[in-house]
């Protein structure tokens, strides 16, 4: 009997993992988003490979000191990765922001449903929301570049851990890209009207709001926990519309 696999179970295998996700992928997008958030716009936003690129680029190791070393090859981008992207719900009756949701970071890559653990996270475990008064450009900016920064780190293409609730993360720049913004990172918390979890057929996943804040608000939550600093903004009503050109709250 030879031990080389069967195409057919191989080609079996690989179907039944697709249609899983398939179908968990639109159970998130066609049942359970619009219900927590209402009409989502039919098309994604996608990250764009240029993206990945950069990310990888910026991260490549260095040129060997030895001349006649292989130079590095050049970045290799998943297919799977540009599938990640943003959908976005307009303003409604129980709503008056612009709501900005990542999608896929929960998909269950490469599994079947049986290799599913009970009380477990789906995919990466997370999406992120970002919410804003009007329409803008710069939700779909900053959460193509989580995303991108997530998706590599958990491929280990970069280094570090994936993030958690509470943490706070430093953007290289102001959040809109304007001079005058002076919200420079991001607070990842729970959003205060919504589940902190959701639950999909492969698993659970953390709903993370992300909030624009300023660097005297991130150094206040270094000291102070994120939690007392989620309790500031909420205090002064910066949560959970997130607006570029507010004052900082310390």
């Amino acid at each position: 009997m030879s031990n080389q696999p069967d195409d057919k179970l191989l080609e079996t295998g690989f179907d039944r993992k697709q249609q899983w996700l398939e179908r968990v992928w639109q159970q998130r997008e066609d049942v359970v988003y619009p219900k927590l958030f209402g009409a989502m716009a039919p098309s994604i936003q996608t990250v764009p490979e240029k993206l990945f690129l950069r990310l990888l680029s910026a991260h490549r190791p260095a040129a060997p000191a030895d001349a006649t070393a292989p130079a590095p090859g050049p970045p290799t981008i998943q297919p799977w990765w540009l599938s990640h992207g943003v959908l976005t719900s307009r303003p409604n009756a129980n709503r008056s922001s612009w709501l900005y949701v990542t999608t896929a970071l929960s998909n269950p890559w490469g599994e079947a449903p049986d290799e599913r653990h009970p009380g477990g996270y789906s995919g990466l475990g997370f999406e992120f929301i970002i919410e804003c008064a009007t329409e803008a450009r710069w939700p779909l900016d900053v959460l193509h570049w989580l995303i991108a920064m997530q998706v590599l780190t958990a491929c280990g293409e970069l280094e570090g851990g994936l993030v958690e609730p509470m943490d706070r993360i430093a953007l290289g720049g102001p959040l809109d890209g304007s001079a005058d913004c002076l919200l420079r990172n991001v607070l990842l918390l729970a959003h205060p009207h919504l589940p902190a979890q959701m639950e999909l057929d492969s698993g659970k996943l953390d709903l993370l709001l992300c909030v624009g804040i300023t660097d005297a608000e991130m150094a206040f939550a270094r000291s102070q926990g994120g939690e007392s600093l989620g309790q500031l903004l909420a205090h002064n009503d910066y949560l959970p519309v997130t607006n570029p050109k507010r004052a900082s709250a310390v």
